[in-house]
């Protein structure tokens, strides 16, 4: 009896376009099969001759092949648009397959996915509802998008998120260099089994999960260091992570996938992230109200300004003889609308209305320019955020 081992052929999911799919038969010489591929919920068998998927079966709709040589080479070309197929293998009489007959199925895709790309932040009291750019393609399309977001402090919903951004580590020299593992896909999913100082946890779904994400938060309990996943076991759903955690079993654990590795690894998306660089706008606010050597300084509005961040012009009647820390915004009015805004400060102050301050590292907007590369789409629709927290450290009221 002549065997065939196996059928390959490539069974991830298919954009909507048309698309050839190479398959190769492994076996031994002589041995013999019949191929059939058909769409699935239709009348539809593909024609070996014709190269089309066509209504009704007939003697085209039969590959048959007698195997010269170990691996047997051709191809099927899926028409454009959605659908499931299935393709099956059957070996002729006098040739065996271990399974009887093999069978593979594939899926094309309906609509091609979209990549949003937006910022991420954890403190999201302290800013304006984020830009969003998109890109839309077929999985093996390649694009080139850039964007350009202002970042603006301050949601509007409570005065706490309004005093402010700092670049973090930003000096004289200037602002630091933005790498592109500040860039991240999350996803978060459920312990199945406690853990206890182990580093073998159990999920439920291992989707978008992927070597190299970080376990950054828990619904319950708390973290030891920054685990990361350097193992996944598929047939258990265990995960191996890179330090000792205890977990309650049904917890929710969160992951990030950052930078283009291990966002790859987990979504099987191909990014490339060049030239991200963050600018600022300084800040100023206008004198509201003549003072007269006072350490209370009234503003038609508080938007950007920190406990702490200097004033730092020098202009008519400013005190500037040492160092000018705001100590606090002593009424915090981002929007101007009350009336009251105003700040304490170390040097008493005589000022006029109208006067404008300028404030050093400390912004109301900061923003973010670059460019992204996509070399391969994923099969649905999928978010991938820009880190701002790792940038910015938000202002306090004193």
């Amino acid at each position: 009896m002549k065997k065939i081992s196996n059928l390959q052929i490539n069974t991830a999911d298919m954009p909507n376009a048309a698309t050839t799919r190479d398959f190769v038969v492994n076996g031994d010489i002589g041995a013999t099969f019949t191929m059939i591929a058909l769409q699935v919920g239709t009348q539809k068998y593909y024609n070996f001759s014709s190269g089309e998927f066509e209504n009704g079966h007939n003697s085209s709709s039969n590959l048959i092949a007698t195997m010269n040589q170990k691996k047997y080479r051709d191809n099927i070309v899926f028409p454009e648009g959605s659908g499931d197929y299935v393709i099956k293998l059957i070996p002729s009489e006098g040739t065996t397959v271990s399974s009887g007959v093999i069978t593979k199925s594939i899926t094309k895709l309906g609509t091609n996915a979209t990549i949003t790309f937006t910022a991420g932040t954890g403190n999201a009291v302290n800013y304006a509802t984020f830009p969003t750019t998109q890109s839309s393609g077929s999985i093996n399309a390649v694009s080139n998008i850039s964007f350009n977001w202002d970042i603006n402090n301050w949601n509007g919903a409570t005065d706490a998120g309004s005093y402010g951004l700092v670049v973090t580590n930003e000096t004289t020299s200037g602002i630091p260099t933005i790498p592109e593992s500040y860039w991240y896909f999350t996803t978060t999913e459920t312990v199945n089994g406690a853990v206890s100082s182990g580093t073998s946890v159990i999920v439920d779904d291992l989707t978008d999960i992927g070597i190299g994400s970080t376990i950054t938060g828990v619904s319950s309990g708390s973290l030891t260091g920054t685990p990361i996943v350097s193992a996944i076991d598929t047939a258990t759903k265990t995960l191996t992570i890179s330090s000792a955690q205890t977990f309650a079993d049904g917890i929710t654990l969160t992951f990030r996938a950052y930078g283009k590795s291990a966002i790859n690894n987990a979504i099987d998306v191909d990014l490339q992230f060049t030239s991200t660089t963050l600018t600022t706008t300084p800040l100023t606010q206008t004198v509201r109200a003549d003072s007269s050597a006072s350490t209370t300084i009234t503003l038609n509005d508080t938007l950007g300004i920190s406990g702490g961040s200097t004033i730092k012009y020098r202009g008519f009647n400013v005190n500037n003889t040492s160092n000018n820390r705001v100590v606090s915004v002593a009424t915090p009015d981002p929007n101007g609308v009350a009336s009251d805004g105003a700040i304490t400060v170390e040097l008493a102050q005589t000022l006029t209305a109208g006067t404008v301050l300028s404030f050093a590292y400390i912004y109301k907007t900061v923003n973010l320019t670059g460019n992204i590369t996509v070399n391969k789409y994923p099969t649905s629709n999928r978010n991938i955020y820009f880190d701002i927290d790792k940038i910015i450290t938000v202002g306090t009221q004193s």
